[in-house]
């Protein structure tokens, strides 16, 4: 299955630490390099250079609304002709738009943008509702897919945790939002690592910021 992947990656070179989206970074990077069995992920800006996609019009005049910061800060709107036949398109935080030739779409979010405006940069309350509003209208007039507005258009929509699963069904009343926990290789534990314990038991040390996330 060839699938084209819309997935935020930071810079090689940031520019501004601020705006780093190093979780979905990771994630994008850990598909890539260990794609599941009977995938190959055609990552989109890849698929920008060799003209298997291409920009709509449209594009531009979302960019320069978010430069001007009258949308929100965050992964940006990605409106994509499609002119090469993908057998889905998977999308991970970022807006999508598609124009050309048809195919699934499924989307992922890892939690809110409003998390990363409030928590991250501290925008106050009142620029992120006013912000967020504006970019409402504008995704529904547009027919614009994200995590948050229009996602029961697209074929599937799941996030990482039971946390961010009730984000949307609380903040957003979305109720086609299911649990899907990034798949992870366990490696065979050694005998002298057992320490006698049941074998199915796997234990995990966690070491973050964001307990809940």
């Amino acid at each position: 299955m060839q699938v084209l992947l819309i997935s935020p990656k930071d810079p090689l070179v940031p520019k501004n630490l601020h705006n780093l989206l190093g979780g979905e970074n990771t994630y994008t990077q850990m598909l890539l390099d260990f794609p599941p069995v009977n995938i190959r992920f055609d990552y989109f800006e890849d698929a920008l250079v060799k003209r298997d996609i291409t920009y709509h019009p449209l594009q531009n005049f979302f960019l320069y609304l978010q430069k001007l910061r009258i949308l929100p800060l965050g992964p940006r709107v990605q409106m994509l002709v499609l002119r090469k036949k993908y057998d889905l398109v998977y999308a991970h935080a970022h807006p999508v738009k598609l124009f050309g030739l048809r195919a699934p779409l499924l989307i992922s979010d890892s939690s809110s943008n409003r998390v990363f405006l409030d928590k991250y940069l501290k925008w106050p309350a009142w620029r992120i509702r006013l912000t967020t509003r504006l970019q409402s209208w504008l995704f529904v007039f547009f027919n614009i897919i994200t995590g948050e507005i229009n996602s029961d258009k697209a074929e599937g929509f799941f996030v990482f945790s039971v946390w961010a699963q009730k984000i949307k069904n609380l903040e957003y009343r979305i109720k086609n939002c299911q649990v899907i926990y990034p798949g992870l290789p366990i490696p065979r534990v050694g005998q002298r690592h057992t320490r006698k314990r049941n074998s199915k038991q796997i234990k995990l040390l966690f070491v973050g910021v964001w307990f809940e996330r």
